[in-house]
């Protein structure tokens, strides 16, 4: 019985990991298209991946949960990471999110979280990860 509960907990968990990478977009032209079409909010989300311990604090409190994935559906989600190890993600996915971080992060805060119209005008932001997931809870369900 032991071993049906753990093959159970291990699959879910499994596909909850999956399901939490699938909501995301890496590419801003892709994710701003879809925004004006479906004229749903954007949700830009900056990250430092293998570096940033708010940030993976945030992403295991929130983004991993199926309150948030249940919330996926009133956004486009973007997440723009600036990994230190060159080998998470592209050369030139890397420069297009330099130019990102350029335009909308002019300070470097890891997490940012914006929320843009479909227009790409920014409405809203939230920064910072202090370990309770309440505000970034209230700043979704505000916004969706």
């Amino acid at each position: 019985m032991k071993s049906i509960f753990l093959l159970v907990f291990m699959l879910s968990s499994v596909l909850i990991q999956a399901q939490q990478d699938d909501v995301w977009l890496t590419d801003y032209n892709e994710a701003q298209k879809i925004a004006r079409e479906k004229k749903l909010p954007l949700f830009m989300y900056f990250t430092g991946s293998d570096w940033c311990k708010p940030c993976i604090k945030l992403k295991e409190d929130y983004f991993e949960t199926s309150e948030f994935l249940n919330k996926t559906n009133d956004f486009v989600l973007l997440m723009v990471d600036r990994p230190y190890r060159l080998d998470i993600i592209s050369e030139v996915q890397m420069e297009k999110n330099k130019a990102l971080i350029k335009k909308y992060n002019k300070e470097n805060t890891f997490p940012l979280m914006l929320l843009l119209d479909y227009k790409g005008k920014v409405l809203k932001d939230i920064s910072g990860y202090s370990g309770d997931p309440r505000y970034y809870r209230a700043f979704i369900n505000e916004n969706s």
